[in-house]
């Protein structure tokens, strides 16, 4: 990752009061906010022209990135999301540029609104299953106590639940920041990766 820095919050415990996605996560295919993407792709590695796809809406699945074969076996629209890493790979439904888009709240506000929790600004390795279990190495970061940042924390582990994870948070910031890495499954391709400050819960900090 460099110098670039993904910058979001966990709190320890989960919130007492229901909490819903504020934002919106997709899939860009070469343009966000006016700008070109970290990954962009106009066609992707089956020739079809590569479209946006709206992930997750307010906590709920909205839409599925597809190729040729999942298209047609699924009965859903085609999005350009076939990916190789070399022309002797066979092309896989896999991510371009993920984003959760972000919304009204100063960064600065999330931190002072936390008595307990972590501040976690870079994430190494993470994985995903088709059962939406996920575990995330975290990096650096900071304890937060009343309010305010306190002592550094480096080479952690969060994990949980994905729609959990998502259905948690409850202020996104407006601050935004792309970065680009590699994604491994299987084949190891370049994705590019954005999100604004965020606050959520977390079931497993260690």
């Amino acid at each position: 990752m460099g110098k670039r820095r993904r910058h979001f919050l966990v709190l320890q415990q989960k919130s007492s009061q229901g909490c819903t996605v504020l934002g919106v996560t997709g899939y860009y295919a070469h343009t966000a906010f006016g700008q070109p993407c970290p990954v962009p792709m106009h066609f992707d590695d089956e020739a079809t022209a590569a479209v946006d796809v709206c992930i997750i809406n307010k906590g709920q699945r909205a839409n599925s990135m597809t190729n040729l074969y999942t298209a047609e076996a699924l009965s859903l629209p085609l999005t350009g999301n076939a990916r190789c890493a070399t022309p002797e790979d066979e092309p896989m439904v896999r991510m371009r540029n993920t984003a959760l888009l972000p919304w009204h709240d100063n960064p600065a506000d999330i931190i002072a609104s936390i008595d307990n929790g972590y501040y976690l600004t870079q994430a190494g390795t993470c994985y995903g299953d088709i059962n939406g279990d996920f575990g995330c190495e975290i990096k650096s970061g900071y304890v937060i106590r009343g309010g305010k940042l306190c002592e550094p924390i480096k080479n952690c582990m969060l994990g949980g639940k994905a729609a959990e994870f998502m259905q948690s948070i409850s202020m996104v910031g407006n601050d935004f920041q792309w970065f680009a890495d590699d994604c491994t499954k299987w084949q190891v391709i370049k994705v590019g990766q954005g999100a604004p400050t965020i606050k959520a819960s977390v079931l497993v900090m260690q």
